[in-house]
């Protein structure tokens, strides 16, 4: 895998500095590593103690090797008879779909709601957290030879900040939305509307966070480049800057669906 190259590469410059310095700087192989161990880089900066580590990761094997790869197909392909099977006609699959839809019929739609709401704040945070976590490793672990970088490249960490920022203002629009309607007092279950209500809220706050999700993990890999090619060459910065603005607008793009979508929820009598 390319990591365990990159790993290689990154021990081989520490432990033989004069051979490789006419190839590839401690700093280059950092740029190389950062969008696979966006911390790994920088314990070898602080610590010499963190090769010990490097060497470790090198021989750890991978989640796709010979043993794995054959229980990985035998999983895939139980899982798509399961589908082919569950998915036939009434009477002859394994799944009932009749008796399940009742069962979603019968959920709590205000339960669906809470879960949309969870969704937009909780996806949105953990991809800011994500891509913070990422660029902002990047950013200390090249500063410690390039101190110039800290404070430009900050606005690296408010894209990922608005990520949350994002997902809180779509929590607090379909909060708004939210109010008790009482069930049909003949069949004991909510009308229609509240149910279409439930799910639009739910679809809402789950578009908006795993939008967010995404966009989150994009502005922190652009962004630790961003850092990393702005310590090798100041002329960079913009160029891939531009570029982490438009990673930035696909946040955008959920909340303007999800929007949308809560705009159908309408919680009435």
């Amino acid at each position: 895998m390319r990591y365990k190259y990159y790993l290689q590469l990154l021990v081989h410059t520490f432990e033989h500095p004069a051979a490789s310095c006419s190839t590839i700087s401690p700093l280059q192989c950092f740029g190389l590593l950062s969008s696979e161990f966006g911390f790994c880089h920088v314990c070898v900066a602080i610590s010499p103690r963190a090769l010990k580590l490097v060497h470790a990761a090198v021989k750890m094997p991978g989640i796709f090797n010979e043993r794995s790869i054959p229980v990985i197909a035998a999983l895939w392909t139980f899982t798509l008879v399961l589908i082919v099977r569950g998915t036939r006609t009434e009477g002859s699959g394994f799944i009932d779909w009749a008796r399940l839809w009742v069962l979603f019929t019968r959920i709590d739609p205000y339960f669906f709601s809470a879960l949309g709401i969870a969704a937009a704040v909780g996806l949105s945070v953990a991809g800011a957290a994500w891509g913070i976590f990422i660029t902002g490793s990047s950013l200390l672990g090249a500063a410690v030879h390039t101190p110039r970088i800290t404070s430009k490249n900050l606005i690296s960490v408010i894209f990922c900040e608005a990520v949350a920022i994002y997902g809180v203002i779509i929590a607090i629009i379909l909060s708004t939305k939210l109010s008790e309607v009482p069930r049909d007092p003949d069949t004991g279950a909510y009308h229609a509307s509240t149910m279409m209500a439930g799910y639009a809220v739910f679809a809402s706050g789950l578009t908006c966070g795993l939008a967010n999700l995404v966009c989150g993990i994009c502005v922190g890999v652009v962004g630790s480049a961003c850092a990393l090619a702005d310590a090798a060459n100041p002329t960079l910065f913009v160029k891939i800057l531009v570029i982490e603005i438009f990673g930035s607008a696909l946040g955008l793009f959920g909340v303007i669906v999800a929007i949308i979508l809560s705009s159908n929820a309408v919680f009435e009598v």
